[in-house]
């Protein structure tokens, strides 16, 4: 810029103002965008809270599943016996258990 643009900017109050507040808006729109209260850190902060609100929706129903498996547990003595069959492989007094082996299974049943 010569001498003569810049002198008839700084001659011209409209001109003036229009710089003055041009620059005071784009210091506005930085601070509002990368400080620690602007827009990039709310919209990240909105999706954490989306990502956690969803976590605990998800806490909430498993808690609730498991407290009816809870009160399944102390009321059904069926219940109670499948899974100490299943996972811990007890037995009622007196019974025999014969273990089946797989693959000889599966040989004798394609043949």
């Amino acid at each position: 810029m010569s001498e003569d643009s810049k002198q008839k900017i700084y001659e011209n109050p409209v001109k003036r103002h229009l710089v003055v507040g041009g620059v005071i808006l784009f210091i506005i729109l930085i601070f509002y965008l990368f400080t620690d209260y602007g827009a990039i850190n709310k919209i990240s902060y909105i999706n954490k809270e989306s990502e956690l609100t969803e976590k605990t929706e998800k806490l909430v129903a498993e808690i609730d599943s498991l407290k009816k498996l809870e009160i399944q547990m102390k009321n059904d003595t069926l219940e109670i016996e499948r899974l100490a069959r299943e996972k811990y492989g007890m037995i009622k007094q007196g019974e025999k258990v014969i273990f089946i082996n797989k693959k000889k299974v599966d040989e004798e049943s394609g043949d």
